[in-house]
């Protein structure tokens, strides 16, 4: 936004720009009756203030009621303002220096649009950031899984798991319920050498303590894993994680 309060206020009007207003709403809202009676409403907010008489470009003097209660406030407001000798300019007005920075408007889309939740975020610093994502998603349920497409209105032609074929394809199914989970507990303990526990998760509950508190196995597919031929498919990444 613009802060008169700063600049010469040359570039801006009176009536009909924000400007000494702060950034709430402009003078021909705020003071209707008052707009009504300005001669020059494109006058700048420099030249308004200049006048000797601030109703002299008014085509008559504020009578009582509303047009005079409006007037004591528009001159309560307007007697402390001082512009400098500063050009006209935009004024970023969410942090100090005036300046624009993402980081501010980020701050603020998640102050007035992010859902707080009760429950803290678990954030591994060793994992690549686009898995902390992943998982971060896969425990709000909030993974293009085959029934949160289709509850959401897309049109699925099949909502069955398509690697076993027997279930819904449900986030809990995925991860923790498909035949193939075993399958790839099994193939990657026998290539680690190492036993890997089975993961366990109760529906309902998102947070990560609802699995077993011993080392778990997280992995995610890129692309999803498919079938070819009754092979595997590219398993993109696998992830070995102690949350």
């Amino acid at each position: 936004m613009t802060n008169m309060y700063e600049y010469q206020g040359l570039e801006q009007r009176f009536c009909k720009d924000l400007s000494i207003w702060n950034g709430d709403v402009c003078f021909k809202v705020r003071f209707h009756r008052l707009f009504n009676l300005e001669l020059q409403k494109d006058i700048s907010v420099a030249h308004k203030l200049q006048l000797s008489d601030s109703s002299s470009s008014f085509r008559r003097r504020p009578r009582g009621g509303l047009e005079e209660s409006q007037w004591n406030e528009m001159s309560q407001v307007i007697d402390n303002v001082v512009l400098s000798p500063i050009n006209d300019r935009w004024r970023w007005t969410l942090n100090g220096n005036g300046f624009f920075s993402v980081s501010s408007v980020r701050k603020e889309i998640d102050k007035r649009v992010v859902a707080m939740s009760s429950s803290p975020t678990r954030w591994s610093t060793i994992l690549p950031i686009k898995v902390n994502v992943f998982i971060w998603r896969m425990f709000l349920d909030k993974l293009p899984t085959r029934s949160n497409l289709s509850a959401r209105g897309v049109d699925v032609p099949c909502v069955l798991c398509p690697v076993c074929d027997s279930e819904v394809e449900s986030r809990n199914h995925l991860f923790f319920g498909c035949s193939l989970v075993s399958e790839l507990h099994r193939l990657i303990s026998r290539w680690w050498n190492i036993h890997i526990p089975l993961l366990i998760f109760f529906p309902g509950s998102l947070g990560l303590r609802t699995c077993v508190s011993r080392p778990c196995i997280s992995w995610c597919w890129k692309p999803r894993f498919s079938l070819y031929g009754g092979m595997f498919g590219s398993l993109g990444m696998i992830v070995c994680s102690r949350w």
